[in-house]
This record gives C-alpha cells, sequence and structure tokens, in this order.
C-alpha cells in the first residue's frame, strides 16, 4: 500500500504539480516529506492501538489533530484549509472507511469551500452518501481484478491506475471507473 502510494506523484502526469498528502492517525494531516517517528495509532475501532473506540471518538480525534502545528509548521492541518489555500489545485482524497469516517466532518467543510471539479473522493467498499456521490469515484472489489493486489491497497491501486491513464479530470475518472466495472 505505502510503496503505490509513495509512487503517485511520479504517475500524476496530467497534473501540472504533484503533492503527496497523508492522512494519518497519529499525526495528522501532513505533507509526505513531513519528518515523523515510527507510531501506531489507526482509527479503526476495534484494533489494539486504535485512538478511538467509534466514529465519534475518531473524528474529535482528527479535528484535535488540525488544531495542533505538527512536524510540518507552516503546513495545511486539515483538508479545508489545503483546500482553501490551494484553490485552483485538483485534489484527490483516498482513504479507507475508517479514515473517511474520521475526517468526514473535515472534508465536508472543504466541499463546501472547493470548485466544481476540484475535489474527488476515492473509497472503494463504501456506498457513497447521497449527499457526497457528486464527489465520490465509484469503486469496490470487482475492480481488484483490473488492479490486482490485495483488497487492503485497493484504493491505492485503483488511484494509481487513473493517474498512469493520464486522467485529471473528475468526469473522466469517474467515466473510466465505471466502464471498467460494467
Amino acid at each position: 500500500h505505502w510503496d503505490i502510494a509513495r509512487s503517485l506523484p511520479t504517475l500524476a502526469t496530467g497534473f501540472s504539480r504533484t503533492t503527496l498528502w497523508v492522512a494519518s492517525a497519529g499525526w495528522g494531516l501532513i505533507p509526505v516529506h513531513a519528518p515523523i517517528r515510527p507510531y501506531s495509532a489507526p482509527f479503526p475501532p476495534g484494533h489494539p492501538d486504535s485512538v478511538a473506540t467509534d466514529t465519534h471518538g475518531a473524528r474529535l480525534w482528527w479535528q484535535a489533530l488540525a488544531a495542533w502545528p505538527g512536524p510540518a509548521p507552516g503546513s495545511p492541518r486539515s483538508l479545508a484549509t489545503l483546500i482553501a489555500e490551494h484553490p485552483s489545485d485538483r485534489v484527490i482524497v483516498v482513504l479507507s472507511q475508517a479514515y473517511l469516517a474520521a475526517c468526514e466532518t473535515d472534508l465536508r467543510v472543504a466541499l463546501g469551500v472547493s470548485k466544481p471539479g476540484q475535489v474527488s473522493i476515492l473509497t472503494a467498499r463504501l456506498t457513497p452518501r447521497p449527499d457526497l456521490k457528486d464527489w465520490h469515484l465509484p469503486g469496490d472489489a470487482r475492480l481488484q481484478q483490473v488492479v490486482g493486489g490485495t483488497r487492503g491497497a485497493l484504493n491505492v491501486r485503483i488511484a494509481a491506475g487513473l493517474l498512469a491513464a493520464g486522467l485529471s479530470d473528475h468526469v473522466a475518472m469517474h467515466d473510466r471507473l465505471r466502464k471498467q466495472l460494467a
């Protein structure tokens, strides 16, 4: 998963510049180059090192992480700030279901300040919430045959496939995934 994630900027030939950001349960939103120490702090409830016991707790944790400077002072600490500070950048949010749940409030604020077509959300194995469907890219386990790998890396492999195909537009990405799912 991580090896593929780190390769995404090199695959993104359809963009003028790319920056990889990480949604970390231990550090919050950080640029990939931020100096951090190893940790074990995931969002999924039930994991022995989970930062919260439920979605509400995970959202509060994400909100608290956004309130401190983090390991890269001066960098945006929330998705809303990232999008507000980079209003002409295209943003593809690739999150697991647990991370989407933790970041959802922040993401909704970000979508409120974004321009049409600026943001896409890729979270395979999740039925899009009706109010977020315009931003969701379709994807589920059927795409595993197309992108290979494990289901745990499905989201990032789908993103890699879209970027490797030279796609940067939300509609083009959506159409390609619909065709692959069919």
